[in-house]
C-alpha cells in the first residue's frame, strides 16, 4: 500500500465528532442518504401498476395514489437530509468522503425524481406537456452531475472501500441514474403533447446518456465481477446490494427501446 493510500486511510479513521444525546437530534445525526432509495422505489412501483398489461377497476387510481405518496415522501426526505447538512456539516462532509455508499445514494434523487415526471407524462402529458418537459431537462442536468461528478468525487477522496479491493454495487447507482433519465426522456416524448422541435434535442440527449451510462457501467461491473470471481465477498449487511448489478442493463434495455418507439411514433420531418 503506498504512502498516500495510508494518509488517506488514516484521514477517513479520524473520529467525527459525538453524536448529539436527544433522541430526535441523534436520529437527523444518523440519517444517511439510503432514504433516498425508498422513494425511489416507490415511485418504480407506481410506474409498474400504471403500466401493466393486466388491468382491473382502480388499478390506475392506486397508482397514482402511490405516486403522490413518492412525491411526499421524496420532499420529506430531501427537506430532512437538506437539514441534516445545515445543523451537521463536518458530520455530513466526512460521510461522505468515507462511503461509498453514501455518496451513491445522492443519485436516487434524480433517479425518482424520474420515475415522479414518467408517471406525470403518463397521466397528464396532454395538458401538463411542457412543464413536465421543462423539469425533465433540470432532473437529466442531476443525473449526467450525478454520473460524472459522484465517481470522479469517490476516485478522488478515495474511500476505504476502494483501498481493502471492495466495491459494494451501489457504485453504480450514478449510472442507473443516467439510464433512467434517458428512459424519462423516451417516455416524456413518447407520451406527452410537446411538438416535435423540442422532442429532438431531448431524444439526441438521451441517447448519449444512454451511452455514457451504459459504457461507465459496463466497466464498473467488470470490476465488481471480477472481486466476486476472486471470492472478495461484501459483508454480511450488505448483500442485498447484489440486487442493484441488475439495474444499468435492464434500464438501459428499457431506455432503448422506448427511444425506439417515440423515434418511431413521431414524424419529424417538419423539424
Amino acid at each position: 500500500m503506498t504512502a498516500d493510500a495510508q494518509d488517506i486511510i488514516a484521514m477517513s479513521q479520524i473520529p467525527s465528532p459525538l453524536p448529539p444525546e436527544h433522541p430526535l437530534s441523534r436520529t437527523l445525526w444518523n440519517f444517511p442518504s439510503q432514504w433516498f432509495l425508498i422513494p425511489q422505489g416507490t415511485g418504480i412501483v407506481g410506474l409498474i401498476l400504471y403500466r401493466l398489461d393486466y388491468q382491473f377497476n382502480g388499478l390506475h387510481t392506486l397508482a397514482k395514489i402511490v405516486w403522490i405518496y413518492t412525491i411526499v415522501l421524496l420532499g420529506l426526505v430531501l427537506f430532512l437530509y437538506i437539514l441534516r447538512i445545515l445543523v451537521y456539516p463536518r458530520h455530513v462532509c466526512q460521510q461522505l468522503r468515507i462511503s461509498l455508499i453514501e455518496t451513491s445514494c445522492l443519485s436516487s434523487i434524480s433517479i425518482a425524481i424520474t420515475s415522479i415526471l414518467q408517471l406525470a407524462s403518463l397521466t397528464y402529458g396532454g395538458h401538463a406537456g411542457l412543464p413536465i418537459y421543462i423539469l425533465w431537462w433540470f432532473n437529466t442536468a442531476l443525473s449526467v452531475i450525478a454520473c460524472l461528478g459522484i465517481p470522479y468525487i469517490q476516485l478522488m477522496f478515495q474511500p476505504p472501500e476502494i483501498h481493502s479491493n471492495f466495491l459494494p454495487p451501489s457504485i453504480l447507482l450514478p449510472f442507473i441514474a443516467a439510464l433512467t433519465s434517458a428512459a424519462g426522456g423516451g417516455t416524456i416524448c413518447r407520451t406527452a403533447d410537446i411538438s416535435p422541435r423540442l422532442q429532438v434535442p431531448a431524444l439526441i440527449v438521451s441517447y448519449l446518456e444512454v451511452g455514457m451510462g451504459l459504457a461507465l457501467a459496463a466497466a464498473v461491473y467488470t470490476l465488481i465481477l471480477y472481486q466476486h470471481l476472486h471470492h472478495i465477498h461484501p459483508p454480511p449487511d450488505k448483500v442485498y446490494q447484489d440486487m442493484i448489478l441488475c439495474g444499468p442493463f435492464g434500464q438501459g434495455s428499457f431506455a432503448l427501446q422506448i427511444l425506439g418507439e417515440a423515434v418511431v411514433k413521431r414524424q419529424f420531418r417538419q423539424v
